[in-house]
C-alpha cells in the first residue's frame, strides 16, 4: 500500500499536485505487478483526475493487482489482466478489470479484507458503485462514478 501511495504521489508531484492523468495513474499502480511482460493490457481515453481520486484509484488497483499476483491471474505464467475504461456523458465513468488465464477462482465464503478495502476505497473516494465478482475463469471488477466526481 505504501508503494501505491508513493507512486501516486510521484505522478501528482509531476503534474503540480492537483490533478493526474488517468492513464499515468493506472500504469504506475500496475507496473510493479506486470514486470514488463505485457500481461496487463489497458485501454481507454485519457482523462484528468483530481488528486484525491488519483490516490483512491491507485490504492484500489494496487489491491486488485496484489491479489491477482498472489492468488489469481498474475500468479502463474499464463494469466492476464485487462483493464478498460470509458467516459460517457449519459452514464459516467466506467472502469472494468477482467482477469483471465490464471488458476480457477473459487467464490469466497465471506467478504475478505481486500474486497472490503476496495469497496470502501471506491465508496469514499469516488462516491460511486463497485462490483467485485468471482468467476471460475477470473475475477471481474467494475467501478462506476459520475463525471462530476472526476475533477
Amino acid at each position: 500500500m505504501v508503494a501505491a501511495l508513493a507512486s501516486a504521489q510521484d505522478i501528482l508531484t509531476a503534474a503540480d499536485g492537483s490533478v493526474a492523468d488517468f492513464v499515468d495513474v493506472i500504469a504506475s499502480a500496475l507496473a510493479p505487478h506486470d514486470g514488463g511482460l505485457g500481461r496487463i493490457i489497458m485501454g481507454g481515453p485519457s482523462r484528468l483526475l483530481a488528486a484525491s481520486l488519483a490516490l483512491g484509484l491507485s490504492f484500489a488497483l494496487h489491491e486488485l493487482a496484489t491479489s491477482a499476483a498472489k492468488y489469481r491471474a498474475l500468479s502463474g505464467d499464463s494469466g492476464n489482466v485487462g483493464i478498460e475504461w470509458t467516459v460517457s456523458p449519459e452514464v459516467a465513468f466506467i472502469l472494468e478489470w477482467i482477469e483471465s488465464g490464471g488458476p480457477a477462482v473459487a467464490t469466497p465464503s465471506g467478504t475478505g479484507f481486500r474486497s472490503k478495502l476496495i469497496k470502501k476505497i471506491v465508496a469514499s473516494y469516488f462516491q460511486g458503485a463497485a462490483n467485485l465478482e468471482f468467476h471460475a475463469e477470473g475475477v471481474r471488477f467494475r467501478l462506476e462514478a459520475k463525471l462530476s466526481e472526476m475533477v
